[in-house]
């Protein structure tokens, strides 16, 4: 099925957004979680690579202390590494001294994007005329009824990506763990600025996921553990 696409307005914002706690006072500035914001492909490559040593440390002190709990412990310590690996290289990638500032800004007549959306590193301070579209793909977290909107269904809006397109290049991306999204989209609605949502195939609740990769992972390694010490 192909991913409805449509323009947010404050006629449409409550069917997406009515199972997020919305403030009645607009925020004058919405906040970028450094941390949290994505990382190129050639980042997310050196957070494996630094994962992968410290998954092969861990074996190597599981193979000496012949231990399950310690195969257990190596487990968790693995996986939890790579996103606080991540977290470390985003924190120090999008930190800019020159413009620490991580902000974004919404009046009537312009928008501040900070300097860690672009890559020559340069805040951007947009007129309207000047802001082409703010693009967001989304699906909610939870749903039984494919792309059906009514579903009762509790869930919320997950958004998997963000882009401001402006005359002068786009930003990178942000998603949803960076940023407070359902802020920022009721201040652009609010001041009329040009929103598409794309609704995506993609499942919304990617924690889930994590879940089961995470036993996953745990199974692999504890039969790989139990080959080693009862069988090999």
């Amino acid at each position: 099925m192909e991913a409805p696409t449509f323009e947010l307005t404050r006629d449409n914002f409550n069917l997406i957004f009515f199972q997020t706690f919305i403030k009645t006072k607009v925020q004058a500035e919405i906040p970028i979680l450094r941390c949290a914001v994505p990382l190129p492909k050639a980042q997310k490559f050196k957070a494996k690579l630094i994962t992968g040593a410290i998954f092969i440390i861990a074996c190597h002190l599981v193979w000496k202390t012949q231990s399950g709990a310690g195969a257990i412990a190596a487990v968790i310590i693995t996986y939890l590494s790579y996103f606080l690996v991540q977290m470390f290289i985003a924190n120090k990638r999008y930190f800019i001294h020159e413009s620490p500032l991580c902000e974004i800004k919404i009046n009537q007549e312009q928008v501040y994007l900070p300097a860690l959306l672009f890559d020559d590193r340069k805040p951007r301070t947009i007129k309207r005329e000047d802001l082409l579209n703010v693009e967001a793909i989304w699906n909610f977290t939870r749903t039984k009824s494919g792309y059906d909107i009514n579903d009762p269904q509790p869930r919320r809006a997950y958004l998997f990506s963000v882009i401001f397109k402006t005359r002068y290049g786009d930003s990178i991306p942000l998603n949803d763990w960076s940023l407070e999204h359902p802020e920022l989209f009721k201040k652009l609605v609010e001041y009329d600025y040009p929103v598409t949502m794309i609704r995506t195939a993609k499942r919304g609740s990617p924690i889930t996921v994590h879940i089961k990769w995470f036993f996953l992972f745990t199974f692999i390694c504890t039969l790989i553990y139990s080959l080693i010490k009862y069988v090999i």
